[in-house]
C-alpha cells in the first residue's frame, strides 16, 4: 500500500520516507507529497492532481495547520495554480475577488511566473526519491532550531492565540477528505 503525506514546509523538510524505519518502509510505500505554504488549498489540489494522473494512493496523511485554517495566502497559492485549475481552487478563498485579481496579476504582470500558466511546478527543484526536498537539512544545531522555533512561534502566534476556521478552508480540507473517500483512498488528519 502507498501513502502520500500532504502538508506544508514542515513536511516539505521534516519528513523523510527513505529514513523510516524498516518496518514502516515493509508495510507502506510512503511518499512526501508536500509543498512549501500548503494549506487546505493547496492539499486539495495536491490530491486532485494526483487521482487525475491516475495516482491511486491507498491513503493520504493530511497536515492540519492551526495558522492555514485561519489564513492561507492567496497570492502565494495563485502563484501554484494551473489554469486548468483555477474555478477549483478560488472556491477555497473567502474573497474570490482577491483570488482573481492576483491570479491574474501573476500570469499578466510578471513575465517570469508566465510559464506557470500551464504548468505550476515549472522550475521546481527535482525531489530525491519517495519526495524528500533536494535541500532537507539532516544536521541543525540546537542554536538554529531554537532560531527556527521562535521565528515560527512569530508567524504564527496571532492565528494560534486567536483560533479561527475560514470557512473555505473548512470547506477545502472536506472537499479533500470527499474526494478521497470517493476514490476509496484512507485519509489521516496529523
Amino acid at each position: 500500500p502507498v501513502c502520500v503525506v500532504l502538508g506544508s514546509s514542515r513536511l516539505v523538510w521534516g519528513f523523510r520516507p527513505d529514513e523510516l524505519p524498516a518496518t514502516a518502509r515493509r508495510e507502506w510505500v510512503w511518499f512526501n507529497g508536500a509543498h512549501v505554504g500548503a494549506g487546505p488549498a493547496l492539499q486539495r489540489l495536491a490530491l486532485a492532481r494526483l487521482l487525475r494522473a491516475g495516482a491511486r494512493p491507498d491513503a493520504v496523511a493530511v497536515e492540519v495547520m492551526p495558522t492555514f485554517l485561519a489564513n492561507e495566502n492567496a497570492r502565494f497559492v495563485c502563484g501554484h495554480v494551473a489554469v486548468r485549475e483555477y474555478a477549483l481552487a478560488r472556491r477555497y478563498f473567502n474573497a474570490p475577488i482577491t483570488f482573481d485579481y492576483n491570479f491574474a496579476r501573476l500570469r499578466l504582470a510578471r513575465a517570469p511566473d508566465l510559464a506557470r500558466a500551464g504548468d505550476p511546478l515549472a522550475e521546481v527543484p527535482a525531489y530525491r526519491p519517495l519526495g524528500t526536498h533536494p535541500t532537507a537539512t539532516d544536521n541543525v544545531t540546537a542554536d538554529e532550531r531554537q532560531r527556527r522555533t521562535a521565528e515560527a512561534h512569530k508567524n504564527n502566534a496571532t492565528f494560534l492565540h486567536r483560533p479561527a476556521v475560514r470557512p473555505a478552508a473548512d470547506r477545502a480540507l472536506r472537499d479533500l477528505l470527499s474526494e478521497a473517500k470517493a476514490h476509496h483512498v484512507r485519509a489521516v488528519l496529523v
